[in-house]
């Protein structure tokens, strides 16, 4: 996990991307989006108005062009280490914001357009390597989760283990 924001770094970033920022989250607030689903957003696009603040002389957002996105992308990725699923979320975050524009402020901006999705974003790449266990490795499991009256989770590796199911599936 990084730390790119601060209170001090955000004091700095263009009052119109704050505004715009705050606005967006109201919009969310009026769907009745979680308040998790809203501190993402606004964590998410915080980042950006960070890094517009130090490599993109702090432009409203509604100005950024294309090649700030390649930009963007290309620090989260390589200066910052982001992982390809990271820098999608990100954009993505981005890109709910320009929706936002588009259809919601329409009468402010009838020229926006989103640019977020027409840049291609990076090929996910695993970060975690799998873990594979053997049969003899969940019988064992098993054995000891219910020798330790641990029976929950004993039932959801059996589940998980003879059910077919994928992971999300099984709840």
């Amino acid at each position: 996990m990084n730390d790119i924001t601060s209170p001090e770094l955000l004091a700095q970033v263009n009052p119109d991307n704050i505004a715009l920022l705050s606005d967006f989250l109201d919009y969310l607030k009026s769907l009745q989006r979680s308040e998790l689903t809203i501190r993402g957003y606004e964590s998410d696009i915080n980042i950006a108005w960070v890094w517009n603040l130090k490599h993109n002389d702090n432009l409203p957002y509604v100005d950024w062009t294309k090649r700030q996105v390649v930009k963007y992308q290309n620090w989260l990725l390589n200066e910052n280490n982001n992982s390809p699923a990271r820098i999608k979320r990100l954009k993505s975050s981005l890109s709910s914001l320009s929706n936002y524009i588009e259809s919601v402020l329409d009468d402010e901006y009838p020229d926006y357009r989103n640019i977020i999705k027409k840049v291609e974003s990076p090929v996910n790449q695993p970060v975690r390597e799998k873990t594979v266990f053997t049969n003899e490795q969940i019988s064992t499991l098993l054995s000891q989760l219910t020798e330790n009256g641990c029976y929950d989770k004993a039932c959801a590796v059996a589940l998980a283990l003879y059910s077919g199911r994928r992971k999300a599936e099984l709840v």
